[in-house]
């Protein structure tokens, strides 16, 4: 996930928020790695495709 703001691409993880759908994106230190979560689930991002276990209810 990322994002522009005024010409400059600002980090999905970074001191404010990225929230989507209410679904808030967290790093884990890497570029293409990292976490959706929404309530007490949590959604890691995957290599290779679309995952059922990581699908995205409604989406």
């Amino acid at each position: 996930v990322a994002r522009l703001y005024n010409g400059r691409w600002v980090s999905a993880d970074g001191a404010l928020p990225f929230v989507m759908g209410g679904w808030v994106s967290q790093g884990l230190g890497r570029e293409y790695d990292g976490l959706l979560v929404r309530g007490g689930v949590t959604k890691e991002a995957r290599d290779g495709g679309r995952d059922e276990v990581n699908a995205i209810p409604g989406q």
